[in-house]
């Protein structure tokens, strides 16, 4: 099936997976003349729960926080951000054309394929990632391992800006915290999330702090920045994603295999 957006014919490949809010397909983009423009990542809004579904009120909310994550995500123009190209969040079934991954962080984890020196690129591409998103005034609130996505030439990038939250009160941010505490992984949210629903820099950086750690690097200093993005008081903490890039600079790794 092929549908016109604005100057492309796109047109559904095949399907690539599901989640709790929306499903997924492979799709091919092509301008008016036929030029292929390649394959791409089609993410509809679509809730499987049929509670929202059947609630008009909760039903806009996730519709909402769906055109909050497409707003917020393409406004983080950075190489380990995954950039979003086309979107309808207008239309009854809003949706997002993204670039197609080729594996996501957990997956590459678990099969124990990434040397350290692969490691170390990736916490740095995260730490630079997430550094755009907090200049841009955004908290990403759902920092872990499956939303780090792979790409081709072993480039990752952060992505999923479902539980977004827009930091800056000029912008008149949409207060989805409510719905936010009820997602996420436990691993990753700190102390002050799971008992107080507050949300600030800091705890995007603790979420940071446990995604480096589960690459397991194999250097002895890299323990300390992993034990200050992680501490139980926030105020223990980096302040800035930027002070844990320079930490994490100032690491002398020498030859990593």
């Amino acid at each position: 099936m092929e549908e016109r957006h604005g100057n492309y014919y796109i047109k559904k490949v095949d399907y690539l997976g599901s989640g709790e809010f929306g499903y997924a397909d492979r799709v091919t983009v092509e301008s008016l003349d036929r030029r292929t423009k390649g394959e791409y990542a089609k993410k509809f809004f679509q809730p499987k729960d049929e509670k929202i579904n059947k609630d008009p009120i909760l039903l806009e909310q996730f519709r909402r926080r769906f055109r909050r994550e497409v707003v917020s995500q393409s406004q983080c123009l950075h190489e380990n951000i995954v950039p979003i190209y086309l979107c309808n969040l207008k239309t009854e079934k809003p949706w997002f054309i993204m670039e197609v991954a080729e594996g996501d962080l957990l997956s590459d984890i678990n099969k124990n394929i990434l040397t350290t020196h692969d490691k170390i690129s990736i916490a740095y591409m995260v730490l630079r990632g997430v550094q755009c998103i907090h200049k841009r005034k955004f908290l990403h609130r759902d920092i872990k391992p499956t939303n780090v996505l792979r790409f081709k030439g072993g480039i990752y990038k952060v992505s999923d800006f479902g539980l977004v939250k827009d930091t800056d009160p000029k912008e008149g941010s949409t207060n989805l915290t409510q719905i936010g505490t009820k997602m996420g992984t436990d691993r990753y949210m700190a102390p002050e999330v799971l008992y107080n629903a507050e949300y600030t820099v800091q705890t995007d950086i603790y979420a940071v702090g446990r995604l480096i750690e589960d690459l397991r690097i194999n250097d002895e200093n890299v323990l300390p920045l992993i034990n200050k993005c992680t501490k139980l008081e926030k105020s223990d903490r980096y302040k800035t994603i930027g002070e844990v890039l320079s930490d994490f600079n100032d690491i002398s790794w020498g030859s990593k295999a």
